[in-house]
């Protein structure tokens, strides 16, 4: 794959997102615009640190001659999870829009560290919990404590 290869597709991150809110039928907001510009820079650092990882190498030599790892590896695995976030932001905000009551449904979609729903899911989950194991230091008394 060449850098014109990765260039290629990233041209169309911005009218991407736009065509997926068309065909929902809903119209981007400017700040949908900005996140889905913020993705398409990403994704451009992107391919401008592989094309230099291509040509340098995954390892440099520094000046005491001892070998590391080139510094934009790191930089390409950060820029990838900002990447994978920024695009589980705009699809769950294109379902949000797309849904008649305006939110996502619960739960969290899209990659960790990113959270989505509205947390009903959630505080089900714990309300269960709370009621199968009671309340307060009776319900779990400390080990050595208590009866």
């Amino acid at each position: 794959m060449t850098t014109d290869d990765l260039t290629a597709g990233t041209e169309s991150v911005v009218d991407f997102y736009r065509a997926k809110a068309k065909s929902v039928g809903i119209v981007l907001e400017a700040d949908d615009l900005a996140t889905a510009a913020d993705l398409q820079a990403t994704t451009d650092d992107i391919a401008a640190l592989d094309a230099a990882l291509a040509a340098d190498g995954r390892t440099i030599t520094t000046k005491s001659g001892t070998i590391k790892m080139h510094p934009a590896v790191a930089a390409v695995r950060q820029l990838r999870m900002t990447r994978a976030r920024l695009a589980s932001v705009m699809d769950a905000r294109i379902l949000a829009a797309r849904s008649t009551s305006g939110a996502a449904s619960g739960g969290q979609t899209g990659i960790r560290g990113v959270y989505t729903g509205d947390g009903s899911q959630n505080q089900g989950r714990d309300n269960e919990r709370g009621a199968r194991r009671g309340k307060g230091r009776v319900a779990r008394p400390r080990a050595g404590r208590g009866a």
